[in-house]
Formats: C-alpha cells, sequence, structure tokens
C-alpha cells in the first residue's frame, strides 16, 4: 500500500470515546455542495463531513484544486482505558475509477509496446530504440506521479492534523 493512493493506520489516545466525538464534531461542519465552488468560502471549520456514533467520513477543506484530496474514515474504538481511532485514507471513488482507467489502457499499451520489443529485438539491437516507444511509459509514470504526489501531499496534512487534534501516536 506503500506506493498507492491509500493509507490505513491506527491512531492511540488517552481521550475517551465522547471527547474524540466532541473534537471531531468541533473540527468538523456538515458537507456543504457550495464549499466546493467556493460560493460559501467564509468557514471557519477545516474539514467537512459526517460524524455518527463510532465513525465519521471527512474530507480537508481547501480553496484550491486538487481532485486527489483525501477522503477518511475513521472508527472510534474503545480500548483498555485509552481510544483506538482506525483511519482510512483514499481518494474519491471516480477519481480512483477514472485513474484506474487511464492508468490502466497507458499500461495495456505499456505491455504491448515491450512485447513487440521482445519479438522485434533483433531489430532494436540493430537499430537502437526509437523515442517514441518510451511516450507511453513517460505518460505511465506522469499519471502515477499525479495521483501519488497528489494524494500524498494532502495525506501528510490530514495525518498530522488528525494526531494534534486526538493527541494521539501512532500504533505500530
Amino acid at each position: 500500500m506503500k506506493y498507492l493512493p491509500f493509507e490505513n493506520f491506527v491512531l492511540i489516545t488517552n481521550l475517551s470515546v465522547d471527547e474524540v466525538r466532541k473534537r471531531i464534531s468541533d473540527k468538523v461542519e456538515p458537507k456543504n455542495k457550495f464549499l466546493a465552488a467556493g460560493i460559501n468560502s467564509n468557514t471557519t471549520k477545516l474539514y467537512e463531513g459526517s460524524l455518527s456514533a463510532d465513525t465519521f467520513t471527512i474530507s480537508r477543506i481547501i480553496h484550491y484544486n486538487n481532485s486527489f484530496l483525501p477522503v477518511i474514515t475513521g472508527h472510534i474504538l474503545p480500548s483498555f482505558g485509552l481510544t483506538e481511532i482506525k483511519i482510512q485514507m483514499r481518494p474519491v471513488t471516480f477519481v480512483l475509477q477514472i485513474m484506474s482507467f487511464l492508468l490502466g489502457s497507458v499500461g495495456l499499451v505499456c505491455i504491448g509496446m515491450l512485447l513487440a520489443g521482445i519479438i522485434n529485438i533483433n531489430d532494436i539491437l540493430q537499430n537502437g530504440v526509437s523515442p517514441t516507444f518510451l511516450i507511453p511509459f513517460g505518460l505511465f509514470l506522469f499519471g502515477y506521479g499525479l495521483i501519488s504526489i497528489g494524494f500524498k501531499f494532502e495525506s501528510k496534512i490530514s495525518k498530522e492534523f488528525l494526531i494534534t487534534l486526538f493527541e494521539a501516536r501512532q500504533k505500530d
């Protein structure tokens, strides 16, 4: 999972389950469809989403475009006098579907190019590799880098925020 745009981790805190819920509700406002369009951008909260009994689903409120902004799902569980918060971060499902389709398509072209290269290895050894042969590989690396960097940048900010908010440490 280290090289994919997903993160799963567990935070341990001395706070009670009720205090964890209170801290989330203090920092999260209900999802606002106008906020994404920048119409109602005078919010004081840092995150938007929902909180139910022992779960929450939130995402950071940003005033710039990043399609790879993580959706953060958390499960709050009491654990031997402590509280465990199991966190899962992932991009929006639609973005994952589009990127999977695009990277899958380009990946198939890359595999086809490699197979063609293996079949015509003698020709390649005599004439060298054409720069156009490398274009699909460059496109694949660009797409992968785009989703990885965009997601990891935002997930790092949210992870640090959650650790600070809950006065928590990450469970090994």
